[in-house]
């Protein structure tokens, strides 16, 4: 019977590895693969003849720049056996690695330890979890007293007590502001098996209250039943809700406000009573006094500071100018600020816009915490808005009021312009039109009736910018062009006798958008087209078309045309025109009414010579 011992060596060696329960990984001084059993082959799911002669670094990639390739190299500078663990993330495994080193290289046995370090990681992990839960955690018994059998690290930090052992000497009862809520509780975890956020009043060891949220179960350990409960302290939470309630009801309050002073009063207030800063204050700001005066200070501050300053340096002052909140925890570190003359220690100053600043102080330093900042801060925001709104509304009363003082003004000047100085001027005019007739040797009379003339047309034309102020912001009104056109043509006739105006077929009954202010367009484009007229006879063409949205306007002329760069400037302000004596207003107002009335005027060349001013103006209800 032939034995191991009639194997040559090399399968001796080969079959006393392949029977040993890790996996071996052999490698030579070159880091490379020179075998793999098995077990290696299966745990890696990869063939020796696909490894052998790669580095294990390029076969391993993720083991470069690890713990492992650490290991090794150490392992193989020193020539020392080394172990350690490794989560493995494709195989999902943890392995015991263990190196033993050699003159040709190392062998790499590697250990499943999955099982063995998860459960190891899941105790700690529960472990770590109740004890640095956030949150109270503690078990007891079902009887009313309810003794505690454990309790956690939160739990004792809760409660104010000295350790876990002082914590368990007190019960449930104890810790309850209201012994009925125990036995409410119990009775419900009894009935359903389980209370969730349950809140009530609770007590410190030291008397103090909070409140507690409170979810809790009956447990089974051993052949005991207890009361597992876990309680979150949420009186922050309670304050918090408490106080966003209060801020409100101040923007409900400051948002009926109709003056300044009700708003300040209503911050102050709520600082006060539910922010908890008794010593606060409102200043806006007095362009007579010269900085921010003080219009709502509390009680408490006018106790510290007798007379409040009128602000115009300092905290307040730069909150002010930079519009950002200026916060202090403590003003002794402020060198340039501090005032040993004052008790204030905490200052924050919150900017009310261009309005003024809200002023919250303390005499204890480091008195405001995130929370108390936030919510100042949201009240100031508040207030800001309903400052800024009734700023506003006050200009616009203010501007409305002045507006009608100007139109009041402005009508009495129309009046005056459009009897009393244009009536004087015909008169001269009439009169220096006989005097020129009797006295032909003399210029001077011909320059008078000129002069009147003019001046007639100016008092028109202010009559007219007058008419549009006027109409400023009115409703849309339309106006048929057969009611006002067919006049002004016929006005101008009257006027320029030497003149032939007329009009190419019928003008319809077209209502278009506008007002009465549309004679004045028609007014000046008609003289415009005869007084720039060098013809002897000047001769205008009046003819209205329409398309389903507009009726256009042209007013054709037989004059001498105007050049291309200058159809453009002619209807800007203060363009008086090719080389004409009138104000520059004619041709700008054409345009400026047309305009508000979503119209648009242009001038085109006409044929074969002469211009064409063209109107179009929206169709009523197009």
């Amino acid at each position: 019977m032939s034995g191991a011992g009639d194997l040559p060596p090399q399968d001796v060696h080969q079959r006393i590895v392949e029977r040993v329960s890790d996996a071996i990984v052999s490698i030579n001084q070159e880091y490379r693969c020179t075998y793999l059993n098995k077990k290696a082959e299966k745990l890696l799911e990869r063939s020796e003849a696909e490894l052998r002669g790669q580095t294990i670094w390029k076969a391993f990639p993720k083991t470069v720049d690890t713990i492992a390739e650490d290991k090794i190299k150490k392992s193989f500078t020193e020539q020392t056996q080394t172990s350690y663990e490794r989560y493995n993330t494709e195989l999902d495994r943890w392995f015991e690695v263990r190196i033993y080193p050699s003159n040709d290289g190392a062998s790499i046995l590697f250990t499943d330890i999955s099982d063995r370090k998860q459960r190891e990681i899941e105790l700690t992990r529960y472990e770590q979890i109740v004890e640095n839960l956030p949150v109270a955690v503690g078990q007891n018994e079902l009887e009313a007293d309810g003794e505690f059998s454990f309790v956690n690290s939160a739990m004792v930090e809760m409660f104010d007590a000295e350790s876990k052992t002082e914590a368990k000497n007190h019960s449930v009862q104890d810790l309850c502001a209201d012994p009925s809520d125990r036995e409410a509780l119990l009775k419900e975890v009894h009935d359903s098996g389980l209370v969730q956020d349950k809140e009530f009043k609770l007590k410190t060891v030291n008397g103090d209250t909070l409140w507690g949220s409170t979810t809790a179960s009956i447990e089974t350990i051993g052949n005991e039943k207890y009361l597992l409960g876990i309680i979150q302290d949420i009186t922050e939470r309670k304050q918090y809700q408490d106080a966003l309630n209060a801020l409100l009801d101040a923007t409900h309050q400051m948002a009926s406000a109709t003056t300044v002073q009700e708003v300040a009063e209503v911050v102050t207030t709520t600082i006060r009573e539910s922010i908890g800063f008794a010593m606060n204050g409102v200043h806006l700001y007095d362009e007579t006094a010269g900085g921010l005066a003080p219009v709502s200070v509390s009680h408490e501050s006018k106790q510290v500071i007798e007379e409040p300053p009128v602000l115009n340096e300092g905290i307040g002052w730069q909150a002010y100018k930079t519009g950002e909140p200026q916060i202090y925890h403590d003003l002794q570190a402020a060198d340039e600020i501090y005032n040993d003359q004052t008790e204030i220690q905490s200052e924050i100053a919150f900017p009310l816009g261009d309005q003024g600043v809200l002023l919250v102080s303390s005499t204890e330093t480091d008195a405001f915490s995130d929370r108390d900042i936030t919510l100042a801060n949201t009240l100031a925001t508040n207030a800001t808005a309903v400052l800024s709104r009734i700023q506003t509304h006050e200009q616009l009363q203010q501007r409305e009021k002045t507006v009608e003082e100007q139109r009041d003004n402005l009508r009495i000047v129309n009046k005056i312009v459009r009897h009393d100085i244009r009536n004087d001027l015909q008169l001269i005019s009439a009169y220096a039109d006989r005097l020129a007739n009797r006295t032909d040797e003399f210029e001077e009379p011909q320059k008078i009736s000129k002069c009147a003339t003019n001046a007639v047309e100016v008092t028109e034309t202010a009559r007219d910018v007058t008419d549009m102020v006027l109409q400023a912001g009115q409703p849309d009104e339309f106006v048929n062009l057969n009611n006002i056109l067919p006049q002004q043509i016929k006005n101008i006739n009257n006027s320029y006798p030497r003149s032939q105006i007329e009009t190419r077929g019928q003008i319809p009954n077209i209502d278009v958008v506008g007002s009465d202010m549309l004679e004045s367009v028609f007014r000046n484009l008609l003289s415009n087209a005869i007084q720039h007229n060098t013809k002897e006879v000047p001769e205008v063409t009046v003819s209205v078309s329409q398309t389903a949205s507009d009726a256009i306007i042209e007013i054709a002329d037989n004059g001498p045309g105007i050049p291309d760069r200058h159809k453009e400037a002619m209807f800007e302000e203060g363009n008086s025109g090719l080389e004409s004596d009138g104000t520059g207003l004619g041709l700008y107002l054409v345009k400026k009414v047309v305009g508000r009335n979503n119209g648009r005027v242009e001038v085109v060349d006409n044929e074969p010579e002469g211009s064409v001013f063209v109107v179009k103006l929206p169709k009523l209800n197009s």
